[in-house]
């Protein structure tokens, strides 16, 4: 019995919740859609980081095709290891990019981090696997899923 009850224990205590892993899913700004990626890693306790994509194609005014793109390093901390709460987050831009490509296949590309489009980046994660991303500022929200 005393050793089964040990490796309950064990099995439990590799078994962590958190917010750790890949997660997947779409934000509307301004009722723009943008797929968004974000994978997070234990960096302490209740500390994750990690790297966070946004992208989203569509057409110019005029009809071209356009895509832009955006990377930034997210810093995420828990209050607790479970439970429905808000998630205390630091987005910070690393690139950002738009590319229009023009009916005679010039290539036009603007460049450069808009800091205070992901100033105000907040998650909400349900204690599961859903976070929800809401930024006032852009008028921006949706939900994340965890995939892994």
């Amino acid at each position: 019995m005393r050793r089964v009850g040990i490796g309950i224990v064990v099995a439990l205590a590799g078994c962590q919740p958190g917010i750790e892993g890949t997660w997947i899913g779409k934000v509307d700004c301004d009722t723009l859609p943008f797929n968004v990626q974000v994978t997070l890693e234990q960096t302490d306790k209740l500390v994750f980081a990690g790297p966070a994509s946004q992208t989203r194609s569509f057409e110019t005014s005029e009809g071209f095709p356009s895509t832009f793109e955006a990377t930034f390093n997210v810093v995420a901390a828990l209050a607790e290891p479970v439970g429905v709460q808000d998630v205390t987050t630091t987005f910070t831009c690393a690139t950002q990019s738009t590319t229009t490509e023009r009916a005679d296949g010039t290539v036009d590309l603007v460049e450069g981090c808009e800091v205070e489009r992901y100033a105000d980046y907040r998650l909400r994660w349900d204690g599961e696997t859903r976070l929800q991303l809401r930024s006032d500022a852009q008028n921006c929200e949706g939900v994340l899923e965890k995939r892994g």
